[in-house]
């Protein structure tokens, strides 16, 4: 072997063990990254504004950073708040306590209901445990994502700009456009399906009379984001409750309201998602089915995406390769 190509090995290797630490270092803050870069997107026009009165990069990203942070913290501040005083009205009133011991008076139920109580608490322990481990974690990977944020809107231009160049497609700019225009759809499609889910479930949990409105609708709201399940976690447990408790007029409207949210939830989210994005409702599902697991609640919004870029891909490298077979 020649000491040139002896050299450009030894530099091939170099590099591909200093991508692999590079990747360890920062796998931890991959989804953190991965947020800030949404983010950065979705406000960048925001950006832009703030630059054009004060004419100055700094500020403008220090701007919409704060904006960005009071925009995720005020609404969950406020949601917090009212299933707090609700969850303090459940406990208050023995709620919990009362519908067991009415539970456990029927002889078939009261197995059921001590394991099921018992692996619940130890569910409960170890989710409990485990959250307050990572949660030096997940603090460091907020100011990562706040950090990111706030220079990615700086160098966002030049940085699109210079991955376009270096894309092997033809079709850069219908590529670039197309992530674009999936993350704005697939977090307008996610999140207004949520909302709808959640102010409807919440006057319809009203109207009803069931206890803790808020909370149950928050959580509909927040399961509106997995598919096919979705609010059925919470409506049916409902459902059922009410009717041991004989409450069959409320445990019926619980049925249908929460039977007409969960039929419309993933046809409504596809609809809207795939309107304005062109992706198929099959990838998009498929996506989100797929990217949760992989990359958590980010990956509702880049499972899709990164599926929506392979088929655009493939369309375009498919015929070439097909011609130059023929």
């Amino acid at each position: 072997m020649e000491k040139s190509e002896f050299r450009k090995l030894y530099v091939i290797a170099l590099f591909l063990i200093l991508i692999f630490v590079s990747y360890l270092m920062i796998k931890p803050y991959i989804t953190a990254l991965l947020t800030s870069m949404i983010f950065a997107y979705l406000f960048f026009p925001i950006y832009k504004k703030f630059r054009s009165i004060t004419k100055n990069e700094v500020i403008s990203s220090l701007l919409v950073t704060f904006l960005v942070i009071i925009i995720i913290i005020l609404p969950l501040g406020f949601i917090a708040s009212a299933i707090v005083k609700e969850s303090a009205n459940i406990i208050k009133e023995n709620r919990i306590e009362n519908l067991i011991s009415n539970l456990a008076e029927n002889p078939q139920l009261k197995s059921i209901i001590g394991s099921a109580s018992q692996s619940g608490l130890e569910y409960l322990r170890k989710q409990a445990s485990e959250f307050l481990l990572s949660l030096p974690l997940k603090i460091i990977s907020l100011v990562i994502s706040a950090f990111a944020l706030f220079y990615l809107l700086i160098i966002g231009e030049p940085l699109v700009n210079t991955i376009k160049e270096t894309l092997p497609v033809k079709k850069r700019e219908e590529l670039i456009n197309h992530i674009g225009n999936s993350i704005y759809s697939i977090v307008y499609g996610l999140f207004a399906t949520a909302l709808i889910e959640f102010v409807v479930a919440a006057i319809g949990f009203k109207l009803l009379g069931v206890e803790s409105p808020i909370l149950f609708a928050f959580l509909i709201g927040l399961f509106a984001l997995i598919p096919f399940l979705g609010p059925l976690i919470v409506w049916l447990p409902l459902s059922i409750i009410e009717i041991l408790h004989q409450s069959y007029p409320k445990a019926i409207g619980i049925a249908i309201l929460g039977s007409a949210l969960s039929l419309s939830e993933n046809l409504i989210r596809a609809k809207i998602i795939g309107d304005k994005s062109k992706i198929h409702p099959l990838v998009i599902i498929l996506g989100v089915v797929g990217g949760v697991p992989l990359m958590g609640f980010i990956g509702i919004i880049v499972g899709p995406i990164i599926l929506s870029i392979l088929i655009i891909v493939f369309k375009e490298y498919y015929p070439i390769e097909h011609e130059a077979e023929s």
